[in-house]
């Protein structure tokens, strides 16, 4: 076990992705690629062989298998990995993630960082209801499709990156959020706005949304996307508040 790697499933990894990482360091060599299939709430990485020989930081993945479970709609997530620090999506893993419409997770073998990248033209499944995938759906994501389902608020133009970082995640995803959303007060808060609330269950942070009839639409840790009415003692969690700044 990679001592890198050995705690990150108690931040609320699941196996498939750390078997994605796995694999990746045991070929670091040269760029890695896979799938993540969702079959019946079941989630498992499928490592695609690369066939590109002729550059350790391309990959070219097994057309055959891939096929298969893109036919049958089963493909939730992509998956490769670089051999550099940055885990930043080239041109062309942007380009095959928008030709796919599918979101691709990707990993660096060097830096053990990881990047969720979401396509623009990606159709993402209803808000509620929803099942919780480490990492992949979360309340990250669904704070990101609330925001475009019910606001018609499109935040992929303001952040590319809607992974949870492994290192400094909080700090990351707080000072991401300034660029384009002001603190403001509990007693202020409006429809729509973003809470922040204080880690419980794992070191990171939580998102919800302020939604109609003083309730809050989230997705919680382990839980199926929901809207619940906000008590007191969610109050008593909250650590900040956030509102759109063009809304």
């Amino acid at each position: 076990m990679d001592y890198h790697l050995a705690g990150f499933p108690e931040h609320g990894n699941t196996k498939p992705i750390l078997d994605s990482f796995k694999y990746s360091i045991k070929n670091n060599d040269r760029e890695s690629c896979g799938i993540f299939v969702l079959d019946n709430f079941n989630l498992s990485f499928i490592p695609l062989e690369n066939k590109f020989l002729k550059h350790s930081n391309y990959f070219l993945a097994d057309s055959e298998i891939f096929s298969k479970h893109l036919i049958n709609k089963k493909i939730f997530c992509l998956f490769h990995s670089h051999t550099i620090d940055s885990v930043e999506p080239s041109n062309l893993d942007i380009e095959v993630s928008q030709s796919l419409c599918l979101p691709s997770y990707i990993f660096s073998t060097s830096s053990r960082d990881t990047y969720l990248y979401f396509p623009d033209n990606y159709n993402a499944s209803d808000l509620y209801g929803r099942q919780f995938i480490s990492h992949l759906q979360d309340c990250v994501s669904f704070f990101k499709d609330f925001y475009f389902k019910e606001l018609n608020i499109n935040l992929l133009d303001k952040y590319r990156n809607w992974g949870r970082k492994r290192f400094g995640s909080n700090e990351y995803l707080i000072s991401s959020l300034e660029l384009h959303f002001n603190e403001i007060q509990t007693e202020d808060i409006q429809y729509g706005d973003l809470i922040i609330f204080d880690p419980t269950i794992t070191e990171f942070f939580h998102l919800g949304v302020y939604s109609k009839n003083q309730k809050l639409a989230h997705h919680p840790y382990g839980m199926l996307s929901t809207e619940e009415l906000i008590t007191d003692q969610t109050w008593n969690q909250v650590y900040k508040v956030y509102r759109y700044k063009e809304k």
